[in-house]
C-alpha cells in the first residue's frame, strides 16, 4: 500500500486502542460525530431493517407489495413451468416446450399485460425457445384469461375517454379548416364538458395530458404557441402557409362569425378587427418560423456574394419584408429596386441570425465582421456590432481568419 508497512500499521492501532482503553475521556471531531452517531441515521437503519425482517420469507410477516422485482424473485428454473415454476399442476406432470414464434410472442404479451409482474421478471426479454422454457397447458389457459380480462377492463375504462376524444378532435377539424386559433384552457374545458356527458369524472384528466394527446395526434398539422404574457394560456393554431392564412381570415371575416364548433373554445367570441389581425399574424409568423428552421448555416468563407445571400434568405420572409417596406399596396418581389433588394436581404438576414440566436451564420454577419476587422482591427468595435446582432462574435471572426490563411498557405 505505497510503501506502507502494513504490520507496522497494525501495530500501531492496537498501541493507540490500548491507550484509549487507560483514558479517562475521548476526543472525537463533532463532523465524524454526527455521521456515525446521527439520530436519524440511526433510525434510518432500524428502518432499513426492520424492513429486511418484513421481506424475509423465513418471517411471519407477509409482504403485501403489489408489484415484484428481480430481487424478490427466485431464479427461474426452465426445467419446470414458467407461469407455476411447479413439476405438477392440478395432478398433471405433462408439459409443453415454447416451440414456435407465436407462443413466444403470446408468452411475451401476457407478461407485459401482468400487473404482479412476475411473470415479466422471470422472462424477461429472453428468447423463450432458445431457452427451451416450458409451460402447463392449464397455466397457459388460466394466464390468457386473466390477461383478456384486464384488457377488457382496460378498454371499457378509457371507452369514454375515447369517444369524448373523438367528439372533440371532429370539432377542432371543423375549426382548424376555417383557420381558427384556440386556446387551451378553453379546449380543456370543453373537453371536461364532453366527459361530464359520457359520465366520467373529468378532474382526473389535467390539461397537459390532454395537450400531449393532441401533439400526438396531430403531429405536425398544429403548433403550440406561448402569448407574450405568460399568464395566458397557449394557442392551439393549424400549420398552414401565408396565404392560406390570410385567405381563410379574409373569408371568414366577410361571412362573419358562425362557429360551427362552439364559441366557447374559441380564442375571442366575438371576432372583431383587432382578432382578425391577431390570428392573421399568428398564422403568418408560424409560417416564417417553420421556413427559417429550415435555413441552412454558411458553410462557406469565399462566396458572400448577394447571390448567396439570396439563396439563404426564405421567399415567404423575402416576399413579407417587400411588402412591409413597400408603399404601395400592391407589389411584385420581382420589381423590386437594387436599393431596395440590398436592405430586404439584409433586414432578412438579420431576422434569420436573432431567430437561431446566432447559430445560424449568414454571408451578411460573416463578411460585415471580417471587413470591419480587416479595416479597423478593433475588438471593441467588432463586439459591439456583435451586440446589436450585426455580425458574428470577434471570437468567430479570428478563428476564420486563421482558417483563411492556414487555407492559403496549403495552396503551396
Amino acid at each position: 500500500m505505497c510503501g506502507v508497512d502494513i504490520d507496522q500499521c497494525m501495530l500501531n492501532i492496537e498501541q493507540v486502542v490500548d491507550r484509549l482503553d487507560d483514558m479517562e475521556c475521548v476526543w472525537h471531531a463533532k463532523s465524524c460525530y454526527s455521521v456515525f452517531c446521527s439520530k436519524t441515521h440511526i433510525d434510518r437503519l432500524k428502518n432499513r431493517k426492520d424492513s429486511d425482517c418484513a421481506s424475509d420469507p423465513h418471517s411471519n410477516v407477509t409482504n403485501t407489495a403489489s408489484s415484484s422485482t428481480r430481487s424478490t424473485i427466485l431464479p427461474t428454473d426452465w426445467k419446470l413451468c414458467i407461469f407455476c415454476q411447479k413439476r405438477k399442476c392440478k395432478g398433471s406432470v405433462l408439459v409443453h416446450q415454447v416451440l414456435t414464434r407465436d407462443c413466444h410472442n403470446t408468452i411475451h404479451t401476457m407478461a407485459a399485460s401482468d400487473d404482479t409482474r412476475v411473470l415479466s421478471c422471470r422472462i424477461g426479454k429472453l428468447d423463450l425457445i432458445a431457452y427451451e422454457a416450458r409451460y402447463h397447458s392449464a397455466c397457459f389457459k388460466l394466464m390468457q384469461r386473466k390477461t383478456h380480462k384486464g384488457l377488457t377492463e382496460e378498454n371499457e375504462h378509457n371507452k369514454p375517454f375515447e369517444q369524448a376524444f373523438v367528439e372533440l378532435v371532429s370539432r377542432l377539424d371543423t375549426g382548424f379548416a376555417d383557420g381558427e386559433v384556440y386556446t387551451l384552457v378553453k379546449v380543456t374545458q370543453h373537453f371536461h364538458a364532453l366527459l361530464t356527458s359520457h359520465g366520467v369524472s373529468p378532474d382526473t384528466y389535467t390539461a397537459q395530458n390532454l395537450k400531449s394527446r393532441i401533439s400526438k395526434h396531430y403531429g405536425e398539422r398544429i403548433q403550440f404557441i406561448q402569448p407574450i404574457s405568460k399568464s395566458e394560456s397557449l394557442l392551439i393554431i393549424p400549420a398552414m402557409s401565408t396565404a392560406d392564412a390570410i385567405l381563410a381570415m379574409k373569408e371568414q371575416h366577410t361571412v362573419g362569425e358562425d362557429d360551427a364548433i362552439g364559441s366557447g373554445m374559441l380564442l375571442n367570441d366575438e371576432l372583431d378587427d383587432d382578432a382578425f389581425i391577431l390570428r392573421a399574424m399568428h398564422h403568418v409568423s408560424a409560417k416564417l418560423k417553420s421556413d427559417i428552421d429550415g435555413v441552412t448555416s454558411h458553410s462557406t468563407y469565399d462566396n458572400l456574394d448577394r447571390n448567396h445571400c439570396e439563396s439563404q434568405v426564405p421567399q415567404s420572409l423575402y416576399v413579407f419584408l417587400c411588402m412591409l417596406l413597400s408603399r404601395d399596396d400592391d407589389i411584385d418581389a420581382e420589381s423590386v429596386s437594387g436599393k431596395q433588394k440590398t436592405r430586404v436581404l439584409s433586414i432578412a438576414q438579420d431576422i434569420i441570425y436573432a431567430s437561431s440566436k446566432g447559430r445560424i451564420l449568414t454571408p451578411k454577419h460573416i463578411g460585415l465582421g471580417l471587413s470591419v476587422h480587416h479595416a479597423t482591427r478593433s475588438k471593441s468595435l467588432i463586439q459591439m456590432l456583435h451586440a446589436s446582432g450585426h455580425c458574428i462574435s470577434y471570437e468567430k471572426v479570428t478563428r476564420i481568419e486563421t482558417a483563411i490563411a492556414k487555407h492559403q498557405c496549403n495552396q503551396f
